[in-house]
Formats: C-alpha cells, structure tokens, sequence
C-alpha cells in the first residue's frame, strides 16, 4: 500500500480520504484503526462479496472449512466466488503434483478459508529480518488489544476435562493421550510465543452464533477442543 502524495492540513472530511485495496484481515486492520481518527473518511475495497451469501453455511460453520480450501486442484473443488481459485506449478517435493493454494477472495479474506484457529509465535520471523521488535513479546500488547478473549467453558466440555492456558497471554483472565505417547509436552496454549509441543486451539468465533468469525469483525476468542 503506497502512502499516496503527501495531504494538506484541512478540516474537509470529505477532503481527506483513505482508501485500502484488499478487504482481508490486514486490509480492514489498517482501515479499522484509520477510521478511528474522526477527520478521516476511510474505504475498504475487495474484488469479492459476502461470504456468508455466496458460500452460504459452508463459510459459516468453521468445521466446513476444509470444503472447496483443500489442495486438490480440481476446478470442481474450487468456490470461484469466495477464492482467487490459485493453482501452483508443479512441486518437486510433492512428486510433481499442482496445489491449490486457497486464498480468500472475499470480505475478510482467508479468514473467511481457513479453520478459524488462533495462534502467534514470531521469534523465528524477527530473528530471519533481524528486527526483535517482532519478537511476541514485544508484540503481545497489540495482540492483547485487538481481541475479546473467553476462557472455557468446561460445563460444555465434560467431567474431567481440563484446557490449559495462559490468561496473560490475553489479558484476561484434554488433549489426545497420542501426542504424550510421541513425547510430546501439553502446554498453555499457542498464544504465549511457542508453538511446539501440544495445546488445545484458540477458535475465532461469534459465541451468541457459533459461527466464523471474520478478521477485522471485532472477533471473540475462545478456546476450542478440536
């Protein structure tokens, strides 16, 4: 997104205006917080529509997500109204087969694709462009104000069933028996900077609804045994 040619001070609303090509989750993030600022008029374009009527319950419900996002690139498989229906050449390492790469042509973007599932770690990210302020750490009070966290609810859960997490992680305040049997560790959740060993998932959900919650929407968080 270029910064455009520089704007002089006026107190026109319609004078000053922003628009954002690319209505996905960082396209709305970034017209989300200019729209915060009230001398702005700011506009979000996206070459696709509503998920939620062109794909109907299928983009709905998160655990359709795998309907029309897999790899098979079969044009059958591939919902041209939600997804830019992105076919990769030939993989080498995947005995030369073509994928398709789903990516969401749609309000919220592949936030609308994908499993919904929440998570971040960028230790890896800030040490391969040498800029530790990418670190989670550092990042961690931008993370914790820009989402409504829930804890679980273990009365939905069963008797005996535990969900570790972190409630820092968030501002706020079981796994299979497979995953200990690889050695694997159960920790508090993927939301603290790790995202090794074996956790349950942070879902980006619409708890009254119990559907998808789009990037940008103002997502609730809660956490999921999936």
């Amino acid at each position: 997104m270029s910064s455009g040619p520089a704007v002089a001070p006026t107190t026109n609303k319609a004078d000053r205006r922003a628009q954002i090509v690319g209505g996905g989750t960082s396209g709305l993030s970034v017209a989300k917080r200019l729209a915060e600022n009230p001398a702005l008029s700011v506009a979000a374009i996206e070459a696709g529509g509503f998920n939620e009527l062109d794909n109907s319950n299928v983009s709905q419900i998160p655990a359709f997500h795998t309907v029309n996002s897999n790899s098979d690139p079969d044009p059958a498989n591939i919902q041209p109204l939600i997804d830019w229906g992105i076919i990769t050449s030939a993989q080498t390492g995947l005995d030369d087969r073509e994928l398709h790469y789903s990516q969401g042509k749609t309000l919220g973007g592949s936030s609308a694709r994908n499993g919904g599932v929440y998570h971040r770690s960028y230790k890896k990210w800030a040490d391969a462009v040498g800029d530790q302020s990418f670190t989670s750490d550092n990042l961690l009070p931008y993370f914790k104000n820009s989402i409504k966290f829930t804890p679980p609810n273990l009365a939905k859960l069963g008797p005996g069933i535990t969900v570790p997490y972190n409630p820092w992680a968030f501002g706020q305040g079981g796994p299979v028996h497979a995953f200990k049997a690889l050695g694997l560790k159960q920790i508090r959740g993927w939301n603290s900077g790790k995202l090794t060993e074996y956790s349950h998932l942070t879902d980006a959900i619409d708890l009254q609804a119990e559907t998808r919650k789009l990037g940008g929407s103002g997502a609730d968080y809660d956490v999921a045994d999936l």
